[in-house]
């Protein structure tokens, strides 16, 4: 299931999308890897920039903002990339990995591997690294 969230740093806001089996495992997800709020959490049932029940078919462009984790993940079928804002600065490689594979899937799949991390932010708790 795909999920759009809303998260608040201070204040800015920021949107984002993330897929998982369940909103508790994004609510949880969240709050193990962000320093921000979650004001909102919905699932995506009907998007056509997202082409879900939809039947032209757009791409979304990946956009680079600061304070975000770039992370490239890999399921049995996909990979892709996935951006995380407002990261924790106390997160290591391991806990990033780890989490990311309990609760996040990538196209109705699990997420097998974090080929990759980068970070795009001044933060010093995870710096950037390359399995």
């Amino acid at each position: 299931m795909l999920f759009h969230l809303t998260l608040k740093q201070g204040h800015r806001s920021d949107t984002m999308y993330l897929e998982s089996s369940s909103e508790t495992k994004v609510k949880n997800f969240i709050k193990l890897t962000s320093t921000a709020t979650l004001i909102s959490l919905k699932k995506v049932v009907y998007s056509k920039n997202l082409d879900i029940n939809y039947s032209i078919t757009n791409f979304i462009e990946t956009k680079s903002h600061n304070e975000e984790l770039e992370i490239l993940v890999q399921s049995n079928s996909y990979v892709d990339v996935i951006n995380i804002k407002y990261t924790k600065k106390n997160l290591d490689k391991e806990t990033i990995v780890n989490t990311i594979k309990k609760y996040l899937y990538l196209k109705g799949e699990p997420i097998i591997n974090v080929i990759s991390i980068t970070q795009e932010s001044i933060n010093e708790g995870v710096s950037p690294t390359k399995e």
